[in-house]
């Protein structure tokens, strides 16, 4: 937003630049956050009208102004988003992008309750098969006996209770050779959580109560 005005002396005018208000520094946000993520356009551009619909229905309600709260309201429309289009990203990697200063699990969780509740949505789920195809795009290792190794440990429910991106995770370990390591920054998730899955992972695939 431009204000011109008067310059002294010379009658010139002046161009000044006001300050972004709460809406648009989070919609600038959202854009930059979703680039350094390589997110679709169509989840930007989600983000953004999410951002919008808020602020329309809740800007007295909501305390936008608050320490911290552009960058948890931006990361919040940006992960109600992503599942929403069935673009498969996890808490963790909302909390581990880098284009903003992260404002912490709990506070990304408040705003995105506050998200839902205002717009009426819920936040739908990821499974880990979703999550195993982009870990083997970012990994650049086959998908496919990957995704078998998944589906055949799964049936013996070992891994019942594991997160679904440290399931995945496991599996691209498994199948695929890749270094733990590797694979847990992959995937966003600690080595200890991914060895500790690893260790549960069965020799054969029969159901645990066969």
């Amino acid at each position: 937003v431009e204000v011109q005005h008067e310059g002294g002396g010379g009658g010139a005018s002046q161009t000044k630049k006001s300050e972004p208000s709460a809406k648009e520094a989070a919609q600038e946000l959202i854009a930059q956050v979703c680039k350094s993520m390589a997110l679709p356009d169509e989840v930007a551009l989600a983000a953004q009208d999410r951002c919008v619909d808020v602020h329309l229905k809740a800007a007295r309600n909501v305390p936008f102004g608050a320490r911290g709260a552009k960058e948890a309201f931006a990361l919040a429309c940006i992960l109600q988003s992503c599942r929403a289009l069935n673009v498969p990203r996890t808490l963790n990697d909302i909390l581990g992008q880098r284009a903003c200063q992260c404002p912490g699990k709990k506070m990304l969780g408040k705003w995105l309750k506050c998200v839902q509740s205002t717009l009426g949505e819920e936040l739908r789920p990821v499974d880990a098969s979703q999550l195993l195809s982009r870990y083997c795009e970012i990994l650049e290792v086959s998908e496919e006996p990957a995704m078998r190794e998944l589906q055949r440990t799964l049936l013996t429910g070992v891994l019942d209770g594991r997160t679904e991106n440290v399931k995945a995770a496991a599996a691209v370990v498994r199948a695929c050779g890749v270094n733990s390591e590797a694979v847990a920054d992959a995937a966003g998730v600690s080595k200890g959580s991914l060895d500790s899955a690893l260790r549960l992972w069965p020799t054969s695939w029969e159901k645990k109560d066969a």
